[in-house]
């Protein structure tokens, strides 16, 4: 089994909202993502194979907020979700969803150094028939949950 999707992503934020160093950013996304997917039975006589490159357009919430002089909590928040085949350029219908939501609680230490702790959660769903596909029926049903917890440092 191989479930990779990797992806590439550029994002543009516009501050709606400012007060001293706290701010709130609304923009978008263009996701780059590389389906590369499939499925093999043990005995090696069954394969699936899905194989897709697209552009995904994303919503994006960005923000922080200082507690005071030393400490701030800040959020990085990219999602999307469609249910149209006009998204995808193709000829079936779809549903997809993708949610990359990030929360930081750092200190700042010394004018240069940052120490931070972050919990990351990545996610996403896919489901549809496709004619290009190689399963039996054309049908995908995919769902993906991840979280990471990092602790690190930031100079500046």
């Amino acid at each position: 089994m191989n479930y990779g999707f990797p992806f590439y992503r550029v994002s543009y934020t516009y501050d709606v909202l400012r007060k001293g160093n706290s701010y709130l950013g609304l923009g978008l996304s263009l996701q780059l993502r590389n389906a590369d997917i499939y499925f093999e039975s043990l005995d090696g006589t069954k394969f699936v194979d899905n194989k897709n490159f697209g552009p995904v357009p994303i919503i994006k919430l960005k923000g922080a907020y200082w507690l005071n002089e030393k400490t701030y909590l800040a959020t990085d928040i990219d999602g999307f979700y469609a249910s149209s085949k006009f998204f995808n350029g193709a000829d079936f219908d779809f549903e997809g969803s993708v949610l990359d939501a990030s929360l930081k609680a750092g200190l700042l230490k010394t004018d240069y150094l940052e120490t931070y702790f972050n919990v990351r959660f990545i996610g996403g769903t896919a489901k549809g028939t496709s004619e290009n596909s190689d399963s039996p029926d054309g049908f995908t049903d995919n769902r993906l949950a991840t979280i990471n917890f990092s602790i690190g440092f930031q100079l500046k």
